[in-house]
């Protein structure tokens, strides 16, 4: 975690991990969020994080020593958070290490390419009306770990940043028979979809 210093005269030693974050074009990009994630703690504790600047430089202070995991995102451009391995594909995550309390580690992070944005409303095939907490899983094709699984609003709607590369979409929902998508969205593209489920027979 972060040494905090209240008092001038109260000596710091705290690393500093700094770099540049790239996307798959070799740009640099600026407001990206950056963490610096210990993976070997429960979850992948953030240590600590900071945004990029508009040169796409960060700086991230106060690092105790140890081995970590440099995580870039900004998903209102359309990366997504490369903690989870459904927005990693495709994507060397950078590892470094810190020896001493003093160090300044220079790393990298190359977030790869933006995705696409999907917006999906569930609705019932016959009355139209929504379906409210319908179960979304978005696997990415042949890549069977990389998965993310989330659920539709009260509203039945459901969106998401989805990686530029084919997925399969299957929704589901107690009395319904499942159905199954397959999605591939360009950079950047918004796709908006109504998804309608046939009850199951009884």
């Amino acid at each position: 975690g972060a040494t905090l210093c209240l008092l001038g005269s109260v000596i710091c030693a705290a690393a500093t991990v700094q770099g540049f974050v790239f996307n798959a074009s070799n740009k640099t990009v600026s407001g990206a969020r950056v963490r610096v994630v210990d993976p070997f703690k429960a979850e992948g504790s953030v240590e600590e994080f900071t945004r990029t600047d508009r040169d796409g430089h960060f700086d991230i202070h106060g690092i105790a020593p140890g081995k970590y995991q440099v995580l870039a995102y900004k998903p209102e451009a359309g990366y997504g958070d490369t903690q989870g391995a459904f927005f990693a594909a495709g994507i060397t995550i950078p590892e470094v290490t810190v020896s001493e309390p003093e160090d300044v580690v220079t790393v990298n992070v190359n977030i790869g390419e933006p995705g696409g944005f999907l917006n999906a409303v569930i609705v019932d095939e016959q009355t139209k009306n929504p379906i409210p907490g319908a179960n979304i899983r978005l696997i990415i094709e042949g890549q069977p770990d990389r998965w993310l699984k989330s659920g539709a609003g009260q509203d039945g709607t459901f969106t998401t940043i989805i990686p530029s590369m084919p997925v399969v979409m299957t929704v589901s929902s107690p009395g319904y028979k499942p159905v199954l998508i397959s999605l591939t969205l360009s950079p950047g593209e918004h796709k908006a979809l109504t998804i309608a489920l046939r009850k199951a027979a009884r």
